[in-house]
């Protein structure tokens, strides 16, 4: 992967505005061939049956093979 793409992921809450709650770029955060396991805290999001996750790459063509799995979703109970 080249050191000029980014990544972000953003949350919605049913049919509001997306919300990005984190961004990085490869230079700073990532090197090829690794697993990584990140925790993020979104403050102030309420999931509901409607919320919506979304992961994006700014990838610079389409020859860059980015994996995103074992994602797990965790609703704390009072503050974070």
């Amino acid at each position: 992967m080249e050191t000029s793409v980014g990544f972000r992921y953003s949350t919605k809450n049913g049919s509001g505005a997306w919300t990005t709650n984190w961004t990085s770029d490869s230079r700073t955060y990532f090197n090829n061939n690794t697993f990584y396991a990140a925790t993020q805290t979104v403050p102030g999001f309420v999931p509901t049956t409607a919320g919506s996750l979304r992961i994006q790459c700014d990838a610079s063509d389409d020859s860059d093979r980015i994996f995103v799995d074992a994602v797990k979703i965790t609703k704390f109970y009072g503050p974070a």
